[in-house]
């Protein structure tokens, strides 16, 4: 993982089936009791990718950036301004809730997205208890 990175370290892919040159990496973390998808930023340095987590606390949480989404959007503004020759995937936008021209973080698509979460996650527990109800005559939940 790069922990700091100038724009003028950025390189473009020599790998002529990579097509993106700014592009999201994820990895599945198990923690135990549970997994969760982690979402990192992949950039070319030295000829190789790398993992970039800017923003992120450390392991002690020393630092937190409370705006790490605003920043995460302002680098990836800086990398269209001072690295135009660079390719970004355009998921990068929809995964980060960035809108593609102002580059501003689209608080409200991000707060769509969890609200649309729970409801399913809502709806799934209640599609379940029904289930067990009418199914073998004992409530789950209830």
């Amino acid at each position: 993982t790069v922990e700091t990175l100038l724009y003028s370290q950025l390189e473009v892919s020599s790998d002529d089936m990579i097509v993106y040159d700014i592009f999201i990496g994820s990895n599945l973390i198990y923690t135990g009791t549970s997994t969760y998808r982690q979402t990192f930023l992949k950039v070319f340095l030295k000829g190789n990718e790398q993992k970039v987590r800017p923003f992120h606390p450390d392991v002690a949480y020393s630092y937190y950036a409370g705006n790490s989404r605003t920043l995460r959007s302002h680098f990836i503004q800086g990398i269209t301004l001072f690295r135009p020759d660079l390719r970004i995937a355009s998921n990068i936008y929809t995964e980060f809730s960035i809108h593609p021209e102002t580059f501003e973080f689209d608080k409200k698509v991000y707060w769509q997205a969890i609200v649309i979460a729970i409801i399913f996650i809502i709806l799934l527990f209640i599609g379940i208890e029904w289930y067990m109800k009418y199914r073998f005559g004992d409530s789950l939940l209830f």
